[in-house]
């Protein structure tokens, strides 16, 4: 199975947003369906540019979908941060943001701040289990 990533904006992204995320970075934002470029749509998936469509690249070898919380590598947790406040740059009306095996529909669902998000993420306490809903 492959850890996905998504990102959902409340609100479609302006033209051309594309360059301020993937300005050579080791993270990548994939849009899903296919429909960026016509549609500049609001959904995508945060990947490892070195594996391609899935983010198992960012998890530690001993990383569980059974755990409580995501291991990330301790080096990808900056750049996934850096990914959060920058989609909030751009996000006016909020976003979500969960992290799941393929197919997985998450139980929970927890509102935050993007700052709040930041610091999940910085302290690897990415759930396992939950939908982020981060307000504007």
């Amino acid at each position: 199975m492959c850890l996905v990533i998504t990102v959902k904006c409340a609100e479609t992204l302006p033209p051309n947003v594309e360059g301020d995320f993937l300005d050579g970075a080791t993270l990548s934002l994939i849009p899903q369906h296919g429909h960026y470029r016509e549609k500049r749509t609001a959904a995508f998936n945060i990947s490892d540019i070195q594996v391609g469509g899935c983010a198992c690249g960012l998890l530690t070898e001993t990383a569980s979908w059974e755990a409580d919380t995501w291991q990330f590598k301790l080096g990808m947790l900056p750049l996934l941060e850096e990914t959060i406040v920058r989609i909030a740059k751009h996000s006016r009306r909020g976003f979500t943001f969960e992290a799941a095996w393929h197919g997985k529909e998450l139980p929970h669902e927890q509102r935050v701040t993007t700052k709040e998000l930041r610091q999940i993420i910085k302290e690897n306490r990415v759930s396992t289990t939950t939908k982020y809903r981060v307000a504007a």
